[in-house]
């Protein structure tokens, strides 16, 4: 039997209170759990839109690609489900 998940852009649609609760559940420290949701939530992208750069945004899930924390999290997450 073979099973195929299809993890396109899985790393964009993670909630971050699903991220928190997932940390907490693995026991790591809370103040920890703070600094790792600090550095989460604070992310504020922008876009190139016709060679100018537009206005900041701030998401409301998701997790840096390309971080070097991100696998983690996202095995983490993975995991509980």
């Amino acid at each position: 039997m073979v099973t195929k998940v299809d993890l396109e852009k899985a790393c964009d649609r993670l909630n971050w209170d699903f991220i928190r609760e997932t940390l907490v559940l693995a026991g790591i420290p809370r103040h920890m759990v703070a600094l790792i949701m600090a550095c989460i939530e604070t992310n504020s992208p922008s876009m190139l839109w016709n060679c100018i750069v537009a206005d900041k945004f701030l998401p409301a899930r998701g997790i840096r690609q390309g971080d070097s924390f991100s696998p983690y999290i996202f095995m983490l997450c993975s995991e509980r489900l």
